[in-house]
Protein backbone atom coordinates (compact mmCIF):
# COMPACT_ATOMS: atom_id res chain seq x y z
CA UNK A 1 0.00 0.00 0.00
CA UNK A 2 1.07 3.32 -0.96
CA UNK A 3 0.65 5.98 1.57
CA UNK A 4 2.20 8.96 -1.11
CA UNK A 5 -1.59 9.33 -2.28
CA UNK A 6 -3.03 10.21 1.23
CA UNK A 7 -0.46 12.32 1.82
CA UNK A 8 -1.44 16.30 0.69
CA UNK A 9 0.59 18.06 -1.83
CA UNK A 10 3.47 20.33 -0.28
CA UNK A 11 1.67 23.43 -1.83
CA UNK A 12 -1.59 22.05 0.30
CA UNK A 13 -0.02 21.42 3.35
CA UNK A 14 1.10 25.41 3.07
CA UNK A 15 -2.06 26.52 2.69
CA UNK A 16 -3.40 24.48 5.61
CA UNK A 17 -0.80 25.62 7.63
CA UNK A 18 -1.51 29.37 6.22
CA UNK A 19 -5.24 29.57 6.52
CA UNK A 20 -4.97 27.70 10.11
CA UNK A 21 -2.34 29.98 11.04
CA UNK A 22 -4.63 33.35 10.40
CA UNK A 23 -7.64 31.55 11.95
CA UNK A 24 -5.66 30.78 15.05
CA UNK A 25 -3.97 34.77 14.71
CA UNK A 26 -7.83 36.32 14.09
CA UNK A 27 -9.19 34.08 17.38
CA UNK A 28 -6.47 35.04 19.71
CA UNK A 29 -6.84 39.07 18.28
CA UNK A 30 -11.04 38.59 18.89
CA UNK A 31 -10.18 36.99 22.50
CA UNK A 32 -7.62 39.76 23.60
CA UNK A 33 -9.90 42.50 22.69
CA UNK A 34 -13.23 40.62 23.97
CA UNK A 35 -12.57 38.29 26.61
CA UNK A 36 -9.33 38.42 27.98
CA UNK A 37 -9.75 39.75 31.95
CA UNK A 38 -7.33 43.05 31.37
CA UNK A 39 -9.58 43.64 27.98
CA UNK A 40 -12.09 46.33 30.26
CA UNK A 41 -8.94 48.18 31.07
CA UNK A 42 -8.15 51.43 28.99
CA UNK A 43 -5.51 51.63 26.29
CA UNK A 44 -5.05 51.18 22.68
CA UNK A 45 -6.54 48.66 21.19
CA UNK A 46 -3.45 47.73 18.63
CA UNK A 47 -1.88 47.32 22.27
CA UNK A 48 -4.43 45.14 23.27
CA UNK A 49 -4.51 42.94 19.94
CA UNK A 50 -0.89 41.88 19.63
CA UNK A 51 2.56 42.17 21.74
CA UNK A 52 4.40 43.66 18.03
CA UNK A 53 2.40 46.91 18.71
CA UNK A 54 5.10 48.28 20.78
CA UNK A 55 7.67 46.91 18.25
CA UNK A 56 5.71 48.85 15.67
CA UNK A 57 5.62 51.94 17.54
CA UNK A 58 9.22 51.88 18.18
CA UNK A 59 10.94 50.82 15.25
CA UNK A 60 8.83 52.13 12.42
CA UNK A 61 7.16 55.17 13.92
CA UNK A 62 10.60 56.24 15.69
CA UNK A 63 8.51 56.73 18.84
CA UNK A 64 10.77 56.39 22.54
CA UNK A 65 9.74 53.86 25.16
CA UNK A 66 9.60 56.84 27.64
CA UNK A 67 7.40 59.41 25.28
CA UNK A 68 5.02 56.61 24.28
CA UNK A 69 4.38 55.86 28.34
CA UNK A 70 4.37 59.80 29.13
CA UNK A 71 1.91 60.16 26.28
CA UNK A 72 -0.55 57.06 27.33
CA UNK A 73 -0.06 57.86 31.09
CA UNK A 74 -1.94 61.71 29.58
CA UNK A 75 -4.60 60.20 26.91
CA UNK A 76 -5.83 57.08 29.61
CA UNK A 77 -4.86 58.12 32.81
CA UNK A 78 -2.92 55.98 35.95
CA UNK A 79 -5.99 55.88 38.40
CA UNK A 80 -8.74 53.21 38.99
CA UNK A 81 -8.91 51.25 36.93
CA UNK A 82 -5.99 51.21 35.11
CA UNK A 83 -2.65 48.78 34.93
CA UNK A 84 0.46 50.69 34.41
CA UNK A 85 3.62 47.95 34.12
CA UNK A 86 7.07 49.70 34.35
Amino acid sequence: MHLLPLLPSFRQGCWITAVGLLIYALARIIYNVFFHPLSRFPGPRGAACTKWWLAYMMFVKGVSLSTLREELHQRYGIGAPSVAVH
